[in-house]
């Protein structure tokens, strides 16, 4: 499977990521029904309309995140 051998390849460095791709994979995966160029305009979009929300967070812990997965949103791109 796919998203094994992205975790045996990547948890020694991303540890973090790949335990929010475990427990997020259901959610993950139907982003990758669409073909790569749709996913990107995805990932911006997301990741922008996220980052409009900023003033209402309570620290820079979500907006970690919200960087976080949009890296490894482009991350998952590069090895398909």
């Amino acid at each position: 499977m796919q998203r094994d051998e992205f975790a045996r390849k990547w948890d020694a460095v991303y540890p973090v990521v790949i335990q929010i791709w475990r427990r997020n994979w259901e959610r993950i995966l139907p982003l990758f029904a669409y073909p790569r160029e749709i996913r990107k305009v995805i990932d911006i979009t997301n990741t922008i309309e996220s980052l409009t929300h900023i003033k209402q967070l309570p620290s820079n812990g979500p907006i970690v995140d919200i960087l976080f997965v949009g890296y490894v949103r482009e991350l998952s791109a590069a090895l398909d």
